[in-house]
C-alpha cells in the first residue's frame, strides 16, 4: 500500500512538473516573439546559393529566402535559424517589411569581404583610361557588352547601385531619388542592356573567358574572377571607382559561438574572400538597397 502511494505521488509531481514547463516556460517564452530558444534553435541554416561553396547549410536563392522572410508573421513563422548572405540581406528584408510586422530579430556579423570588380579584355576595355562605374554605364549605353550574373543575386543587385550612383552623380542617394527625372529610366535601360549581354553566352566568369565574342567585360567579385591558368595578356581585372566593397555576412537568430563563426570564415577565404574589413562599403542604406531591388 505504501509503495503505491509513493507511486501515486510521483506521478503526480511529474504531471505537475510537465504542466509548469509548458504553461510558466515554453508557452510564456513563446509569446515573447523571437527570443525563445525554442523559436531560435529550431530554424534552418540557409546559404545564399553564391556562397554554397562555401557555406555548410541548405543552398537556396537569395529572392527565395527574402521572399519568405518579408511575408513571414514573426521569426518563428519564418522556418530560417541562421541566413549566410553576400551583403546584409537580413537588413535589406528587414527594411523592406510592413511597418507594423513584428521584427525578425536576425543579429548579423560580418565574416570576410571581397570588392565589386569587371573583368576586362585587353583592346576591348571600355573604360581603359577611365575605371569608374560612370564609365561603365555610359559604356553600357553606348552600346558596350557588360554582362554580370543573373538577377536576384546580390552582384547584380550592387551593380544596379553601382548604376544608379552613377545615374544619380553621387553615392548617398536615397530612395526617393530613384524615382525623379530620368532616373527610373535610365536605370531601367541599363538593367535591359546587361541582360542583352547575358544573351550573347556571358553568364558567368567562365563562360565569359571561353566564350571570346560573348562580352567585353563581366561584372563579378574579385572573390569569383579566379583567372588562375588564363593568360594575363587577355584579361585584366579592373575595380572602379568608387569602390564597392560586399561582406559575406551570418544573421543568427541564436549565439552561433565563435567556432562556428571561425569555421565560415575560413571556408570563406578558402574561396577567395578576403579579411573582414569595416567602415563605409560604397553602397547605399539597406533600405535603398530594397527600393533598387524592387525598381526594375
Amino acid at each position: 500500500m505504501r509503495a503505491r502511494v509513493l507511486a501515486a505521488l510521483a506521478a503526480a509531481v511529474m504531471v505537475a512538473g510537465a504542466w509548469y514547463v509548458r504553461t510558466d516556460v515554453i508557452e510564456k517564452d513563446g509569446g515573447r516573439g523571437s527570443g525563445s530558444s525554442e523559436q531560435v534553435t529550431a530554424g534552418r541554416i540557409v546559404c545564399a546559393a553564391e556562397l554554397r561553396d562555401a557555406c555548410e547549410g541548405d543552398p537556396e536563392a537569395l529572392e527565395a529566402t527574402a521572399g519568405a522572410l518579408l511575408t513571414a508573421e514573426d521569426a518563428r513563422a519564418s522556418g530560417v535559424g541562421a541566413w549566410v548572405t553576400p551583403g546584409p540581406w537580413a537588413e535589406i528584408v528587414e527594411a523592406g517589411r510592413p511597418s507594423a510586422s513584428a521584427e525578425l530579430g536576425f543579429e548579423s556579423t560580418v565574416l570576410a569581404s571581397t570588392d565589386l570588380v569587371v573583368v576586362v579584355r585587353k583592346g576591348a576595355n571600355p573604360c581603359a583610361a577611365d575605371a569608374s562605374w560612370r564609365c561603365f554605364k555610359d559604356a553600357v549605353a553606348a552600346g558596350k557588352r557588360v554582362s554580370a550574373p543573373a538577377g536576384g543575386t546580390f552582384v547584380r543587385l550592387a551593380l544596379r547601385a553601382a548604376a544608379a550612383g552613377a545615374i544619380l552623380d553621387k553615392t548617398d542617394y536615397a530612395t526617393n531619388d530613384l524615382s525623379e527625372g530620368d532616373a527610373p529610366n535610365l536605370l531601367a535601360a541599363f538593367e535591359r542592356a546587361v541582360d542583352a549581354s547575358r544573351g550573347f553566352g556571358a553568364t558567368s566568369v567562365s563562360d565569359f573567358v571561353i566564350k571570346t565574342g560573348s562580352a567585353d567585360a563581366f561584372v563579378t567579385t574579385a572573390a569569383d574572377a579566379d583567372l588562375s591558368g588564363v593568360p594575363t595578356a587577355i584579361f585584366d581585372i579592373v575595380t572602379p571607382t568608387p569602390r564597392i566593397r560586399i561582406d559575406a555576412t551570418a544573421s543568427y537568430l541564436r549565439d552561433p559561438g565563435r567556432g562556428e563563426n571561425d569555421r565560415l570564415r575560413d571556408r570563406l577565404v578558402d574561396h577567395g574572400w578576403g579579411p573582414r574589413k569595416t567602415g563605409a562599403n560604397g553602397l547605399p542604406s539597406p533600405g535603398v538597397l530594397f527600393a533598387l531591388r524592387e525598381a526594375v
